[in-house]
């Protein structure tokens, strides 16, 4: 019985390399310390990495077990958090982490812990975080960690423009109120505007607690400059602050608006799923995962069968027609075509991507500005869009890296030589089982 005991564990010994190397064939790993392997793709994995904040990056591991775990390291490669399973939300300067007991603290992106993991749940606005725990006062910190104040009113809202309503008025980052309006404000100030809803009025509030309109609605959706979007589930109206309709919104049996003027303009007579007030003047209208811009009385701000793929970024936009990609201003120009598809959802932050065929038949991801000039001509099997001035690349020959201003690419992993290990343990293992089933056999065990 022991000398079969000893035969199994040499056995399950031996067939680990075999093991090993069927569970990484499907995967590509890159070496980032002595104990951890970065995971750049998978079949039907999503996104393996993103850059997350100016100076962090989070990149999903393979610890040796072969259980997976998040990680957050700096742009050189540096671990400043990780080794047990966390979920993140990225702000400027930092992270809001929930650790795997639920309990959420926050890290500046330099890896130091400046809020503590014992909250409930933090939510960072306007330069600030507001951290609740139950039975606790709610603190209010700045974003990089050190107390404002805290209350225990029973309302309590983010900060806005400097400002944050709690039960008892709107105060100010000391906790000194400002001013205590008719109703709660629950969508903060913007612009230097915030309306409270009275149940049968809205009031538009400016910072000082001047009143700057009341008007005869029940709810309140959005509001820019002198103009304010209200009305009910089924109908909304723009207004501006003497109650003077420039726009109706109807609801429609799918769920779309359909939009009119007091002229009777329809908007070319199509339903839309997104409508955004660029400025007072013009209107983003998205139908059917295409943009149209228009004015606000109805006229078209470009051709009429221009349909935009996305909303117009430091001036530009984009279509694709003809195995092309065309970039087009604000007047309706051309100003450029780029052969090649446009990545769904790449345009951010003054950049977008396109993939087309590199020399070598595959398909290559190319970065460029929002005007259409190349940023990057080495063939990259992957180009993240861009966030807080970083694009997240991947190459296989390369690992992991990034690109900031310059199109100069900044490699933070390279190619480990336990890709080479994985690959050769699969003979190893092999060449070992067979040597133990002849010493089997030649010892008859």
């Amino acid at each position: 019985m022991k000398r079969r005991l000893i035969l199994f564990i040499i056995v399950i010994t031996l067939l680990f390399p075999v093991f090993f190397a069927f569970r990484s064939q499907a995967i590509t790993y890159w070496l980032t310390g002595p104990n951890y392997r970065i995971k750049e793709s998978a079949p039907g994995s999503g996104r393996p990495a993103t850059a997350n904040s100016a100076r962090l990056i989070s990149l999903d591991f393979i610890d040796p077990d072969l259980s997976r775990l998040p990680f957050l390291l700096d742009l050189s490669g540096r671990h400043v958090f990780g080794g047990s399973p966390f979920t993140a939300e990225f702000f400027p300067g930092g992270a809001i982490l929930i650790d795997q007991d639920n309990r959420v603290g926050v890290i500046s992106d330099e890896g130091e812990i400046i809020i503590d993991f014992l909250y409930d749940r933090i939510r960072y606005s306007d330069d600030t975080l507001m951290a609740v725990a139950a039975g606790q006062p709610t603190v209010y910190f700045t974003a990089q960690g050190q107390p404002l104040f805290q209350t225990s009113q029973e309302l309590q809202t983010p900060f806005s423009e400097g400002l944050v309503y709690l039960s008892n008025g709107v105060h100010n980052r000391s906790g000194e109120m400002i001013f205590n309006p008719e109703a709660p404000i629950l969508n903060g100030f913007r612009d230097g505007v915030a309306a409270a809803e009275t149940g049968s009025e809205i009031i538009l509030y400016q910072t000082d607690g001047t009143q700057v309109a009341r008007l005869p609605y029940a709810k309140v959706y959005d509001w820019w400059d002198s103009l304010v979007l209200v009305g009910d589930d089924t109908e909304r109206f723009v207004v501006d602050y003497q109650n003077d309709v420039k726009l109706t919104l109807t609801l429609d049996s799918e769920g779309q608006f359909r939009l009119t003027t007091p002229e009777g303009n329809d908007f070319g007579g199509l339903s839309y799923d997104l409508i955004e007030m660029v400025d007072p003047s013009r209107l983003l209208l998205c139908h059917r995962l295409t943009y149209r811009y228009f004015s606000l009385d109805g006229a078209p701000l470009s051709e009429a069968e221009l349909s935009f793929l996305e909303p117009f970024e430091d001036g530009y936009s984009l279509t694709q027609s003809g195995g092309q990609v065309h970039v087009y201003n604000e007047a309706g120009e051309r100003v450029k075509s780029i052969e090649g598809a446009y990545v769904p959802d790449s345009m951010s932050e003054g950049s977008f991507v396109v993939v087309r065929q590199s020399l070598n038949g595959g398909d290559s991801h190319y970065l460029y500005t929002a005007s259409g000039q190349q940023k990057t001509y080495r063939p990259l099997s992957r180009i993240m869009p861009r966030s807080q001035g970083i694009n997240l690349v991947f190459e296989a020959d390369k690992g992991v890296g990034y690109i900031r201003d310059e199109s100069v690419t900044e490699w933070v992993f390279v190619p480990s030589l336990l890709v080479t290990g994985a690959k050769i343990s699969l003979p190893i293992g092999l060449l070992s089982l067979a040597g133990l089933i002849l010493f089997m056999r030649r010892y008859r065990l």
